[in-house]
C-alpha cells in the first residue's frame, strides 16, 4: 500500500462517517420539528420531513420579525432562503465569510425568538449554544430540539420584545 491509498482510505472514513452522522442528524431533528409541529398546531407538520424545508416549522411558529424596524413577514420563507443562503456563502471564496457571519446572525436572532416561545428564560443560552451548531454539525440546535419536542409553546409570537 502506497501513501496515496491510505490517504484516500482515511478521506473516504471521514466522508462515509460524515455522511452517516449528518443522516442521523436530520432524522433526529425531523423527528423532533413534526412532534413540536403536532404539539403546537403548525401545519403542514409533514414538512419537518423534507430536508432544509423543515426549518419552516420554526418560520410558522415565530411567525414574523423585525429587524431594526423593517418587519419580515412570512418568516417561514424568510428561514428558507436564509438556510439555503447559509449552504451557498461556503462556497464563496473572501465575500463568503461576510455574508456568511450576516446570515448566521439572523438565523440565531430567529432561533432565539423560536425558544423564546418555549423557555424565555433561557432563549438566549440556546441561540447563543446553536451558533456553535455549525461547527459541531447542529448537534447543540439538534438536543435542544429533542428537549422542547414534548412541549408546548409557553409564549405568543406577539409578546416576544425584539432586541434590535
Amino acid at each position: 500500500m502506497n501513501d496515496a491509498t491510505i490517504t484516500g482510505f482515511i478521506f473516504a472514513t471521514f466522508f462515509t462517517v460524515g455522511g452517516i452522522l449528518a443522516f442521523i442528524s436530520y432524522i433526529i431533528s425531523a423527528v423532533c420539528l413534526h412532534k413540536i409541529a403536532v404539539r403546537n398546531d403548525i401545519n403542514p407538520a409533514w414538512i419537518a420531513y423534507i430536508p432544509i424545508l423543515q426549518f419552516f416549522i420554526i418560520g410558522k411558529a415565530i411567525e414574523e420579525y423585525s429587524v431594526f424596524g423593517y418587519r419580515i413577514p412570512k418568516t417561514q420563507w424568510t428561514i428558507f432562503i436564509v438556510i439555503v443562503l447559509k449552504y451557498l456563502t461556503t462556497l464563496i471564496p473572501h465575500f463568503g465569510i461576510i455574508l456568511g457571519i450576516i446570515v448566521t446572525a439572523l438565523w440565531v436572532l430567529f432561533l432565539h425568538k423560536f425558544f423564546y416561545l418555549f423557555d424565555s428564560r433561557r432563549a438566549f443560552l440556546y441561540a447563543l449554544l446553536c451558533i456553535l451548531g455549525d461547527v459541531l454539525v447542529n448537534i447543540p440546535l439538534i438536543i435542544l430540539l429533542i428537549i422542547l419536542r414534548d412541549k408546548t409553546m409557553v409564549n405568543s409570537p406577539a409578546t416576544y420584545e425584539y432586541p434590535f
